[in-house]
């Protein structure tokens, strides 16, 4: 399962697929290795979550999908200003899956 951490290194967001859970992400709180925890989830109602990356400054959370049908979509973008939390702040349709998502080292400024 593709994971990624927090450039503060107080989270771990984990894609997952085929679970109990259905299919989506998990955002995992590991400030405190002795009690971890899943914070937020974001269940996706079609597709594959393929791939997760936080941005440079951990604001921001991207999950690829591979679509199972049409006209769902590719990316989903989520803002994590609010540490704990996954609220989704943009997405993209694509026609072709998303394997890999990965941000720019560099912000604009």
């Amino acid at each position: 399962r593709p994971i990624d951490y927090s450039p503060d290194g107080n989270y771990i967001a984990m894609a997952f697929s085929g679970t109990s859970d259905g299919t989506g992400v998990y955002l995992i709180d590991v400030s405190n290795p002795a009690s971890m925890s899943i914070v937020a989830t974001h269940t996706l109602s079609n597709g594959s979550a393929t791939s997760v990356s936080f941005s440079p400054d951990g604001q921001y959370l991207a999950l690829g999908i591979r679509n199972t049908s049409g006209g769902n979509p590719s990316l989903l973008v989520f803002d994590h200003k609010t540490s704990g939390t996954l609220n989704l702040n943009a997405s993209y349709t694509g026609p072709t899956n998303v394997w890999c998502v990965q941000f720019s080292p560099v912000l604009p400024e």
